[in-house]
């Protein structure tokens, strides 16, 4: 395992990324997950600092005033979600491998940030367009043609970027069981790479 290294998980919408993101915690005591930090009210169930920090309005633009966030956005014009540059250096200090899912979006915004892009790597997941309609319909059986569509679009927007930003694109249309062992190989060739170097 490489001692500095800040593992990103992104990925195309309904590709399980959640279910692999448990199982790479669960099978490798050296990673750590990395919490977000949000505007957004904290839900019944939740509990504040197992995936959110809940923190305010006035508390997350100072933040962004004194360069904390490696990336944050603005979700629909109303809540910030980000990561804090300190929450990964903790971790790496601590010799952990950081690990985090974001937006390919946002982590862009992360290969531009000199703090951590020395020790950033990145896994993909992606879905065929064909899947991702059938797992689309397969929870709602009444989903509209244009909202298919629209999934579909930023699918292959999302693909585009990942070939050009990511390390490793990982085909997430096969079973769970078979996916996850290509996560956890993907993983494994990270850190290979890493100690050539």
């Amino acid at each position: 395992m490489s001692a500095k290294q800040a593992i990103f998980l992104m990925w195309v919408s309904g590709s399980g990324k959640g279910t692999v993101m448990q199982k790479l915690l669960d099978s490798f005591p050296s990673l750590h997950y990395v919490q977000s930090y949000t505007t957004r009210d904290l839900r019944p169930w939740e509990t504040n600092g197992e995936k959110y920090w809940h923190i305010t309005k006035e508390e997350f633009e100072q933040g962004i005033a004194d360069n904390e966030f490696l990336e944050y956005a603005r979700v629909h014009n109303q809540d910030f979600y980000g990561t804090k540059f300190a929450d990964i250096d903790t971790i790496i200090q601590a010799w952990k491998n950081p690990i985090k899912e974001v937006d390919i979006d946002w982590y862009k915004q992360i290969l531009d940030d000199d703090r951590v892009y020395s020790y950033t790597k990145s896994i993909f997941l992606t879905i065929s367009d064909e899947v991702i309609r059938e797992r689309i319909l397969l929870r709602d059986p009444n989903t509209p043609e244009d909202d298919i569509q629209n999934r579909i679009t930023s699918a292959q927007k999302e693909r585009l970027y990942a070939q050009e930003y990511c390390n490793i694109i990982v085909n997430a249309s096969q079973d769970l069981p078979r996916v996850q062992h290509d996560v956890i190989q993907a993983l494994y060739s990270l850190w290979l790479d890493d100690e050539k170097d």
